[in-house]
């Protein structure tokens, strides 16, 4: 009886050996050709939150607000921001964008118009803002689209 547990096992051991290989080389390689969507800055964000000097005015004064970055390279691109009111009006504001080397700040140049910078803070599918536009601290999160 001995004998053939000791068979068993050596048969399942043997047999694990010899599929172990044809397990591991069905992994895909690491080159995704379709990335999962969330791994880069090139989306359309969707503002949830916009406080002035630590006022939320989502919902107050703005009625909705998305920004739309297009890459033109790994730190450079263009930019168009829509804030639409309650009272149905709406801004858009267009330009190039331009991150620094370490990704922590962006500054937005609308071509003409003010030039702002921001901190910026990407997390999968989450973006943040924050910064000083027309002598207010602004902070503005977004999700990706």
């Amino acid at each position: 009886m001995k004998t053939v547990l000791s068979k068993i096992n050596l048969t399942a051991i043997a047999l694990f050996m010899l599929l172990l290989p044809g397990l591991t080389s069905c992994n895909k390689d690491d080159k995704d050709d379709n990335p999962a969507p969330g791994t880069g800055f090139e989306a359309k964000w969707e503002v949830n939150s916009f406080t002035i000097d630590g006022v939320e005015v989502k919902g107050l004064i703005i009625n909705k607000s998305h920004i739309e970055f297009e890459e033109k390279s790994n730190s450079a691109g263009s930019f168009s921001w829509v804030i639409t009111y309650n009272d149905n009006t709406s801004d858009t504001v267009t330009g190039d964008y331009l991150l620094n080397d370490s990704g922590n700040k962006i500054t937005l140049d609308s071509r003409g118009d003010e030039t702002l910078e921001f901190d910026i803070e990407l997390s999968g599918d989450t973006l943040e803002l924050s910064g000083e536009m027309d002598g207010s601290q602004i902070v503005v999160k977004a999700d990706r689209k």
